[in-house]
């Protein structure tokens, strides 16, 4: 933890962090205006990152770009135009690597974006209140495996509290903007994971496993399968991070996260199969 107090990008995104959710919560009880959460993720995030001059113009149009997607899915604008905002938001943010990147991660970390980004954003209209929390189980997940941490700390410290805006509704705190937060989490790996291939693995197991947690049910209490479905998703990241990620075998790695989703979808699909006969 004094590592990470130490830490200026860290620093300054906590505080950025801290004034936004303010904003947020003042809005709530003030106003009717619904602020986006993860916006106040990114923006404490590149806030923090500026702080150690790793903030370019391409990070944040790719941002910008992908935001915008987000914002036309939900206007209605359509399939088609949202498709390409990710697509050009995630070809820009890959060319914005700094000098050294191998182009392999690059690569890698483009193809991860594109499912990830639309799949993160849908999920985080049923998780509702609670996805961010969920983003940050990804982020920590990463943070735990790649072997250097300089560019994930500020999204850390962003991530870590906007989580405590969960207990906001809905119609108070939006969630828009969900899918932006994964795509600069596999932004940051890409720089991280170099050394161990694994590590990149790992972390892009931790956002991918987002699509298994499942959606917050109206039901209260929260049922028995609610909570055994939300256990195997942070089981699975446990494993993406503390197994796959410390692997240095990229190869190995994608072994061993293809065997963990395997179990984790055949264990979320026979409680999907249990809850329906329970219903007849």
């Amino acid at each position: 933890m004094g590592s990470l107090l130490s830490d200026d990008g860290f620093r300054i995104a906590l505080l950025v962090a801290l004034a936004g959710a303010g904003f947020v919560w003042w809005c709530a009880a003030r106003t009717t205006v619904a602020v986006p959460v993860p916006a106040v993720t990114v923006v404490a995030t590149l806030v923090g990152l500026r702080a150690d001059h790793h903030l370019s113009f391409s990070l944040v149009l790719g941002l910008a770009l992908l935001g915008l997607a987000a914002w036309s899915s939900r206007a209605g604008a359509g399939f088609v135009t949202a498709g390409i905002a990710v697509l050009a938001g995630a070809v820009i943010l890959v060319s914005a690597y700094p000098d050294g990147i191998p182009t392999w991660i690059a690569v890698v970390v483009l193809f991860a974006m594109l499912p990830a980004v639309p799949v993160v954003e849908l999920r985080a209209r049923k998780w509702n209140r609670l996805a961010p929390l969920v983003l940050l189980l990804a982020v920590v997940g990463a943070y735990l495996c790649v072997p250097d941490t300089e560019f994930v700390r500020p999204l850390l410290a962003a991530a870590v509290v906007t989580a405590f805006l969960a207990p906001l509704p809905e119609r108070a705190a939006s969630q828009l903007g969900s899918g932006v937060v994964a795509a600069l989490l596999l932004w940051t790996v890409g720089i991280e994971s170099i050394g161990r291939s694994g590590a990149l693995v790992g972390a892009i197991g931790c956002v991918f496993a987002l699509a298994l947690f499942p959606a917050l049910p109206e039901r209260r209490p929260l049922p028995r399968s609610w909570w055994i479905a939300t256990g195997t998703t942070v089981l699975l990241v446990l494993w993406s991070s503390r197994v796959v990620g410390l692997v240095d075998s990229g190869w190995l790695a994608a072994f061993l996260a293809i065997l963990g989703f395997a179990v984790a979808i055949v264990v979320s699909g026979a409680l999907a199969g249990g809850s329906r006969l329970r219903r007849r």
